[in-house]
């Protein structure tokens, strides 16, 4: 059993996606447990991997109720007594702690398998939040079997600060296809590009832990020395609007 918060349009989504496709279904059956997306961001599972199924639980999603949060954990007890996997391996902050206690409460000798694919140390709360956030996973570390993280400068700081033990700890980078390489020529003339400017592309959540109050910032530094460069952003998230009209509001070389 997979158990994620929301499956939106992001790396931990494609990630668990690819995972649950490249496991032979003769050998395991699994399930995708997760949540709703946010009314401002895409979901994956309705805009790429259609192919994933998945069950849906009220409550899963990012942010934090209590009494949200505890439908979603009766939810998540119920689907693991029903499921009665060997294994839950959680993804994403919120789906780790709900989904780690519920498989330790459902079914004690599931193995609880926990993937950190970045942490909430820096940029998102305070210094007193960051203690209590410190603290709840040096306890999930103890009752999880098995810690991924997707690369060694993540699984440093999660130690540095007490959270896990090196022997738990598995270093797993993501894994990605070959691309599909596209003249550049053929590129610019398919997006509508001039090929006399120079692009900076921006790919991520518009979201307030990426700053895209920065990318603003940056186009009108490039407006002003470099005119022939032009930014091009590819995402969406709650700070979309504001970003977007901030950059048309001062005329800023940035297409959306």
């Amino acid at each position: 059993m997979h158990v994620i918060a929301r499956m939106n349009v992001g790396g931990p989504a494609v990630l668990v996606a690819d995972l649950m496709r490249s496991v032979d279904p003769s050998k395991f059956e699994q399930v995708l447990v997760t949540g709703y997306c946010d009314e401002n961001e895409s979901d994956y599972l309705d805009e790429v991997a259609t192919d994933v199924k998945a069950v849906r639980i009220v409550g899963l999603g990012r942010s934090v109720s209590v009494i949200k949060d505890l439908l979603a954990f009766t939810g998540l007890i119920r689907e693991i007594k029903r499921f009665n996997p060997d294994v839950i391996h959680t993804h994403t902050a919120k789906a780790g702690v709900l989904g780690r206690i519920a498989g330790l409460i459902a079914k004690p000798s599931t193995k609880r398998v926990h993937t950190y694919h970045g942490h909430l140390l820096h940029g998102y709360f305070g210094a007193g939040k960051t203690r209590v956030v410190v603290v709840i996973e040096k306890i999930l570390s103890w009752i999880s079997n098995g810690l991924i993280s997707i690369g060694t400068n993540v699984m440093n700081d999660l130690l540095k600060v007490g959270i896990g033990r090196p022997e738990k700890f598995h270093v797993i980078f993501p894994g990605l296809q070959d691309l599909d390489v596209i003249p550049k020529t053929q590129a610019q003339s398919e997006l509508g590009l001039d090929p006399d400017k120079l692009y900076v592309v921006f790919v991520g959540r518009l979201t307030q832990i990426k700053r895209p109050d920065r990318l603003v910032e940056i186009a009108a530094e490039l407006k002003k020395d470099y005119p022939n460069v032009q930014l091009l952003v590819a995402g969406a998230g709650e700070l979309f609007d504001a970003t977007k009209n901030a950059a048309e509001s001062q005329g800023l070389p940035v297409t959306f």
